[in-house]
């Protein structure tokens, strides 16, 4: 019995897994780095064109990169609700130990055979 309130106090203690960002939060991301980059080029003394065209990039960049990892994250380990409120006899959502997603299988099928690189293996013998 000790086992289980132990248990049970440990998973509410475990933290959340952390939420990956939207569009709209990459969007936000890439408007305040376009402000913060035409302020700062701007003051640093460069025309209003070039602060803008700075500004544009780093924020187009910043913004679309955010989104590009972050889809490439949720492609890998999609976020999953709640256990205690999913359908026992479900399947297994995709992305744990159950059910790899094929990002996942590619990723450990490569995890292996860089693995057996970085080994030091001796040559065979020369002959």
């Amino acid at each position: 019995m000790n086992d289980e309130a132990e248990l049970a106090q440990t998973d509410e203690l475990a933290p959340r897994r952390r939420r990956l960002p939207t569009k709209r939060d990459c969007g936000l991301v890439g408007v305040v780095a376009f402000v913060v980059d035409v302020g700062l080029t701007r003051w640093s003394g460069a025309t209003w064109g070039r602060s803008i065209g700075a500004g544009l990039f780093l924020g187009l960049f910043t913004g679309y990169g955010l989104w590009m990892v972050s889809k490439a994250r949720r492609a890998l380990r999609p976020e999953a609700d709640d256990p205690a409120l999913r359908d026992p006899s479900a399947p297994p959502p995709p992305g744990g130990w159950a059910s790899p997603t094929r990002g996942q299988n590619v990723l450990g099928r490569l995890s292996r055979s860089v693995g057996g690189l970085r080994r030091n293996r001796r040559p065979p013998p020369r002959r």
